[in-house]
């Protein structure tokens, strides 16, 4: 009996002693910080680009900082994670998981899922900015020789669309914040060209180029997929515009018969001669892609809002009047390196709008007509037919010098010609 109380007090101070042990181990240790939230991980990525999802644990003294990340639900993405990277082949949502273990005994790890949507060209691509200050409203523009390149110029190409002499009124409409990009042109024209539309199919004379170097057709490359398409003619232009439009569930613009019934999706390389797309009719009402008027660029270059011949909407270039600040808004043949560069990458104009000057020279839907009508205009869309069958180009591009790439400045070319220093951007009504 004596032998099994010496035992018991034997264990029962080994365990006094554990007891204080471990009390005097957690005094001298930190306390245990959970974590509360991870914050910071992309909403949004490219399909086939390599995604870092990152992440910043919070607080920032948490006791554990490590993230385990696992794919949940890829979706129609084919997404896969190794470390931090996230790998994905196609578009849609893929759900991912990351996990933090809570370095206790006891208790669940803290988990936290994020929504990742997945796209062929990242959204801000796509985003349309509205040109006019009324989405209700129409805006009138008198024309000036203050918008001229210089005022005293008798060139008719440097005088603009807001001549002196001249009233235009613009009905309400979008305009696209950047050039149409490469990887953008090859989204939409993969899903137009796709043999399963059957008779909807599209057909483009050219396969557009990644920037001023790129080969014709190719995917996208990451180090140039941003640049804008290049090497597509005016044709092709507004035939890729249609299938935006019916890509993105819209009406699409321009047809191919008076009646608006026969959607236009065929395009041609024929220089010098009028084809069917050079005959297109823009259907009244449609909410579709298009190319700007050549009024409609023009205002928007110089920063759209109320004009005025006192104020920014006087500017040489989009963006400045300055031609010591022309780098910081534009690529031309001073800063460009003889190469195009992805869209966004100068400041924007007034209007939020990048590379209205300079990098490529942009595509307008008007036949090219000199002198410009004077008079009142609403919503001008050029001469019935341009004698010389060439469109309207602005903007200028990489190559060439400040005076060319003026808004002012009003160049031409044939419909179906196609340059590495030649793309476009789109607009759209705002219809209520």
């Amino acid at each position: 009996m004596k032998h099994l109380k010496k035992i018991t007090r034997v264990s029962l101070l080994l365990t006094v002693f554990v007891a204080l042990a471990a009390c005097a181990t957690r005094r001298g240790a930190p306390p245990f910080v959970a974590v509360s939230r991870i914050t910071g991980v992309p909403a949004e990525g490219t399909a086939g680009v390599n995604l870092s999802l990152g992440g910043t644990v919070e607080p920032s003294g948490a006791t554990n900082q490590t993230v385990a990340w696992s794919v949940q639900n890829a979706g129609t993405t084919g997404a896969s994670i190794s470390g931090t990277t996230l790998t994905t082949a196609g578009v849609g949502t893929v759900t991912v998981t990351a996990t933090i273990a809570d370095g206790l005994a006891a208790g669940p790890d803290y988990t936290q899922d994020f929504n990742i949507s997945v796209l062929a060209t990242p959204a801000r691509y796509r985003e349309m900015i509205q040109a006019t200050p009324d989405a209700a409203a129409s805006v009138t523009i008198a024309g000036d020789s203050a918008y001229y390149y210089n005022p005293a110029t008798t060139d008719e190409w440097r005088k603009g669309a807001f001549i002196a002499g001249r009233t235009v009124t613009l009905s309400p409409f979008k305009i696209a914040k950047y050039e149409t990009t490469y990887e953008l042109w090859y989204e939409v024209k993969q899903w137009a060209t796709d043999a399963d539309r059957g008779a909807n199919v599209y057909t483009f004379a050219n396969q557009g180029s990644e920037g001023h170097d790129g080969t014709a057709g190719d995917p996208p490359a990451d180090s140039a997929r941003l640049e804008p398409v290049t090497t597509i003619n005016w044709r092709d232009a507004i035939v890729w515009c249609n299938a935006y439009s019916e890509m993105s569930g819209k009406t699409p613009a321009y047809y191919a018969d008076s009646s608006c019934t026969a959607v236009l999706r065929v395009s041609t390389n024929d220089s010098g001669t009028a084809t069917a797309a050079d005959g297109a009719v823009i259907k009244p009402g449609a909410d579709g892609y298009r190319l700007p008027t050549e009024a409609q660029w023009e205002y928007a270059a110089r920063g759209g809002g109320t004009p005025s011949a006192a104020s920014s909407f006087a500017y040489k270039w989009a963006g400045t009047n300055t031609e010591s600040e022309l780098g910081n808004y534009a690529w031309y043949n001073a800063n460009s390196g003889g190469a195009t560069h992805p869209a966004g990458e100068k400041t924007a104009n007034a209007l939020g709008l990048h590379d209205m000057s300079g990098n490529v020279w942009e595509w307008c839907w008007d036949w090219y007509g000199s002198p410009v009508d004077t008079g009142t205009a609403a919503d001008p869309a050029g001469p019935a037919l341009s004698p010389d069958l060439a469109r309207v180009v602005r903007g200028g591009g990489w190559d060439f010098d400040a005076s060319i790439w003026a808004v002012a400045y009003r160049g031409l070319d044939s419909p179906g010609d196609r340059y590495d220093n030649r793309g476009f951007r789109v607009v759209c009504s705002l219809v209520e």
